[in-house]
């Protein structure tokens, strides 16, 4: 690891466990379990979204260079995605539990409530898209069918897309008051 690798994981770590200090997760208390959880779940939510905008976009001409190159990225994206959802969406169960007071009654009374109702019904999109795209088009790509890249492309451009609203939204139940709050 080079030192400029290591300053930037450094200073990622820093910020991501800085960050639940400015939002309601602060009142559960410093260096709580609470903020432990959003740390975990802001990093893993990031490394998720991040494979995915960041190979339908910038990384793209590099994804769909070549054959292999298609298989190869398509099946290092699809790990990277899997193992970083696990984590987020281990995490993000905790953290909308606390949110909730352990109920679901505030799910309808409030914005948190239909914050968080929302983002649900768009993971679980992005969790759709991104079934099928592993599931059937990247087996695909790997048997070299002539149209399957361009359709695995478009889905994971379509998952992006979903993705980043998720962000907007987690963005608004950070900065939102909970129906339970510590």
């Amino acid at each position: 690891m080079t030192a400029t690798t290591a300053l930037l994981a450094a200073t990622l770590l820093v910020m991501a466990f800085a960050d639940p200090g400015t939002t309601h997760v602060v009142y559960a208390g410093d260096f709580s379990v609470a903020m432990l959880v959003q740390t975990v779940h802001l990093l893993s939510t990031g490394l998720w979204a991040g494979v995915v905008v960041f190979t339908a976009w910038p990384l793209r001409r590099q994804f769909v260079a070549t054959q292999q190159g298609a298989t190869q990225h398509s099946t290092r994206l699809s790990r990277v995605a899997a193992l970083s959802f696990l984590v987020a969406i281990g995490t993000g169960i905790a953290n909308a539990y606390r949110g909730l007071g352990g109920s679901l009654a505030p799910l309808t009374t409030g914005l948190w409530g239909w914050v968080l109702c929302v983002k649900v019904l768009a993971v679980t999109c992005v969790v759709a898209i991104s079934a099928i795209n592993r599931l059937f088009n990247k087996k695909r790509v790997h048997d070299a069918d002539p149209g399957a890249l361009s359709v695995f492309v478009r889905w994971l451009a379509a998952e992006a897309c979903l993705m980043i609203f998720v962000i907007i939204l987690a963005s608004v139940l950070g900065h939102s008051m909970p129906a339970a709050v510590g």
